[in-house]
């Protein structure tokens, strides 16, 4: 697990925290989460 993968499963969590509804939940580990490793990745 990269440095990047254990941020954004941690990121997941605190958002599971929150009690987020199911939608905003399933768009923000799914597409979101997504795009912001692909822009990380490309600027490294």
């Amino acid at each position: 697990m990269t440095g990047l993968e254990f941020q954004l499963d941690s990121f997941m969590l605190y958002c599971s925290s929150k009690n987020l509804s199911r939608k905003t939940y399933r768009g923000i580990s799914g597409n979101t989460s997504n795009i912001f490793a692909n822009v990380v990745n490309t600027r490294l």
